[in-house]
């Protein structure tokens, strides 16, 4: 479904409350009020059917009275039963004109105006107990509904990420909401474009397309609720945007598809509404959370890994090395002479070497999946070869020392000092990396800008 924005004249977009929803619904009168007058029409219309045809049929007075009072009766007990509308029995007068004495024209004349009378009268009985039951019936279905919201906002408190949040809107949109049809999710992360994370029903976009629906973008533009009426369907459309979130920042988009319908219609938008509300806040909890464990698990200034993170990686690493029987070297890298560095140049052109380093080793980390690279701590790296004999880690320490050797900050060459140490079982993580910071010391004692290798000392 693609609707150009400059199209959007069957778009009825909301205004009002948190997120401009408040929907204008001109509905028709309604007609329950009306029915003890069109129960006594009925009435009226089965017995000149009758009379009519009953010398035709050759049928008696009695015959007719009980043609008369079946048909009246078949067309009004459905209104008295299911919707206990005891009023339109009014509507069985007219066929009383059957009974003797009043089997005669002109009869009619007088129970036609005294029927009509009486469903007159009790239409304006009907006026005073039909908002009555309105009422009711509205607070009984505003009622059943906090509990299905509770349940929901139960749901929402145990996601812990976006994708979580995206498939938990999406199973409460499709469980609450009346003649759902389908309903999906949609995310955009900083500057990446909106894509379809979650999804149940029949959707025309794959889960990860790109979304092109300029009415899609529309609303995410303008962060703005809006529903649009395809046929018989209503698509209903509410941004979810975090608290404290800039225009460039995380928003997303609860769409719910249901079959039109303009009782319940209004029903929909305002459940829609409070899902994308407890949306928009999971949304900003998950941001929050992930955001946290970054700090936690990277480091700040060169987005490698912390220490204590890099650690547990490299336990985990090893004890797979263990068990595959395969082999891991460890390099220690030592940043030569950045204290001199950040005392001539400032801190901030020390950050800077920091930063270019950190990016050679990224590049590293690409290029094998097999390496682990973080930040020990001030000047000095860690990385992990795993798979890696201490062959092919010399060999990649090497082209190390030669990228960093292009590395020019503030008319300065940048360079390191490498200690490698290769793993063995039963080593633990503690015993390779005192082994590859000896090495490391070893090669700054050498003249620095080398790799030093420490051997495993020999029984």
């Amino acid at each position: 479904m693609r609707t150009s924005v400059s199209s959007l004249s069957g778009t009825k977009q909301l205004s009002g409350g948190p997120f401009g929803s408040t929907v204008n619904h001109q509905r028709g009168k309604s007609l329950v009020a009306w029915r003890p007058v069109l129960a006594v029409c009925c009435g009226l219309l089965c017995f000149l059917s009758v009379k009519g045809l009953a010398p035709s049929f050759g049928w008696t007075t009695h015959v007719q009275l009980s043609i008369s009072l079946l048909l009246s009766f078949v067309l009004i007990f459905p209104t008295c039963l299911v919707e206990s509308r005891s009023r339109c029995l009014v509507g069985l007068m007219p066929s009383l004109c059957f009974l003797e004495p009043f089997d005669a024209w002109w009869v009619i004349f007088f129970v036609t105006p005294s029927s009509l009378a009486v469903g007159w009268w009790l239409r304006h009985q009907e006026l005073r107990a039909v908002p009555a039951g309105l009422k009711r019936r509205q607070l009984s279905k505003q009622l059943s509904r906090y509990p299905l919201l509770h349940q929901s906002s139960l749901e929402f408190a145990s996601t812990q990420n976006a994708q979580q949040v995206a498939d938990t809107l999406v199973e409460q949109a499709m469980t609450l909401a009346i003649g759902s049809l389908a309903a999906g999710v949609y995310l955009r992360f900083k500057n990446e474009l909106l894509t379809l994370r979650s999804r149940q029903g029949i959707f025309p976009q794959n889960i990860g397309d790109i979304i092109e629906d300029e009415f899609i973008t529309y609303v995410a533009t303008e962060r703005c609720a809006a529903q649009q009426r395809n046929g018989a369907q209503l698509r209903i459309l509410f941004p979810l945007v975090p608290e404290n979130s800039t225009p460039e920042g995380q928003i997303g988009i609860l769409e719910i598809i249901v079959a039109h319908d303009a009782q319940i219609d209004e029903y929909n938008v305002e459940l829609t509404q409070a899902l994308a509300m407890m949306g928009s806040i999971a949304l900003g909890t998950s941001d929050i959370i992930h955001e946290t464990r970054s700090l936690a698990i990277r480091d700040d200034l060169t987005q490698l890994l912390g220490q204590k993170e890099f650690r547990r990686r490299c336990e985990e690493a090893l004890s797979q090395c263990q068990r595959h029987d395969q082999a891991a070297c460890l390099l220690l890298c030592d940043l030569d002479h950045l204290k001199a560095f950040n005392d001539k140049h400032g801190h901030a052109c020390g950050d800077q070497a920091l930063k270019a380093f950190a990016h050679v080793l990224h590049n590293l980390r690409q290029q094998d999946e097999g390496i682990i690279v973080g930040r020990w701590g001030g000047e000095e790296f860690v990385i992990l070869c795993t798979n890696s004999s201490q062959t092919e880690a010399t060999v990649l320490a090497e082209s190390l020392l030669t990228s960093v050797r292009t590395l020019d900050i503030a008319g300065q060459q940048i360079t390191t000092s490498l200690g490698l140490a290769e793993w063995s079982a039963g080593d633990s993580f503690e015993t390779l990396l005192k082994r590859a910071d000896q090495a490391c010391y070893v090669a700054k004692e050498l003249g620095r800008d080398r790799l030093h290798i420490q051997h495993r000392e020999t029984p």
